[in-house]
């Protein structure tokens, strides 16, 4: 387990968007200070123990349609207090109760000095599968007397303390799921059940993964499939014959750095610093990719400030 501290708000604001998806930060109060460890789960999972100071985070809807997600969050409140917003509904959520956040909607979580907390990213398709519908659990409570919640609770902290042995993690991310399904019980109607992932549902989950990880130099085919613990053939397989996954993955990055060398507001940063901020140390190997993929140079690209043909 890798504890990473946080001592102010844009720093925190980027790691969590890159834990689960894009959020921002309306308010904190100065002096701000937070901590998060992570551990990865096969089927898509990842648990996170969350130490924060009273803040204010917003799914914003621009984010919602820029930056879709297939997850959901399950937010278990150990100490502190959180308050969650979602369309026409709201939940407090403390003394070991949890709730579930869907970003296919705008939402917003204001959290109380000292909030602790233990956060599940879960893919979506596992509860969509079995018919569940996620707007019905969205920002609901399960209560924190509920024998799976507290379960799932505990385990949850238990694998981010101590980390998952490989051969382990299969039957702890299904261990995971189940008490999920078992805690949404409570809400009333059928609980889900976790069903099998669909092929276009797995390769969205793949995606998404690159997405978050695009600034990780060591993002490649082989470190995707072992997060995933597929094999780089069936890896292939989820892309089809369009493109391959190291395509995507570079593709991704070229356009990720293409933007920022187009955004008014990063232009004191070279372009060097920009691709090394999405994985690319070696300036050379992009110059030459940027050409291929864009019909010109890094330089060239910050002097249009937008692609070529708007320019005509």
């Amino acid at each position: 387990m890798e504890l990473d501290r946080i001592h102010n708000v844009e720093d925190w604001e980027r790691r969590i968007s890159q834990s689960y998806f894009p959020l921002v930060m309306n308010h904190a109060q100065s002096g701000f200070e937070a901590s998060i460890a992570t551990v990865d789960l096969p089927r898509g999972m990842r648990v996170s123990k969350v130490d924060v100071e009273a803040n204010h985070l917003k799914r914003t809807g621009r984010l919602v349609r820029a930056e879709p997600s297939e997850h959901v969050l399950v937010l278990f409140q150990h100490t502190g207090k959180a308050i969650m917003r979602q369309t026409d509904r709201e939940v407090l959520i403390e003394n070991g109760s949890a709730a579930i956040a869907d970003p296919s909607e705008p939402y917003e979580v204001k959290m109380t000095q000292g909030s602790h907390q233990m956060v599940l990213l879960v893919p979506a398709a596992s509860i969509r599968s079995a018919g569940a519908q996620i707007a019905e659990v969205r920002t609901r409570l399960l209560p924190g007397n509920s024998l799976a919640t507290k379960t799932l609770s505990s385990l949850a902290a238990d694998i981010v303390e101590n980390g998952v042995p490989s051969e382990e993690a299969e039957g702890l991310a299904a261990a995971c799921f189940d008490l999920l399904r078992g805690a949404l019980g409570r809400l009333g109607g059928s609980p889900p059940s976790v069903g099998a992932v669909s092929h276009e549902a797995q390769r969205r989950l793949v995606e998404e993964y690159i997405h978050r990880h695009l600034g990780d130099p060591g993002l490649n085919v082989e470190a995707v499939a072992r997060a995933h613990q597929i094999s780089t053939r069936h890896l292939a397989t989820l892309f089809g014959s369009n493109v391959t996954p190291g395509a995507y993955i570079r593709q991704a990055r070229l356009q990720r750095i293409f933007d920022d060398l187009t955004n008014p507001g990063l232009a004191g940063m070279t372009a060097a610093s920009i691709a090394s901020r999405w994985g690319v140390d070696h300036y050379p190997t992009l110059s030459r990719a940027f050409r291929r993929e864009f019909g010109l140079t890094p330089v060239e690209a910050r002097a249009y400030g937008r692609w070529p043909k708007a320019a005509e």
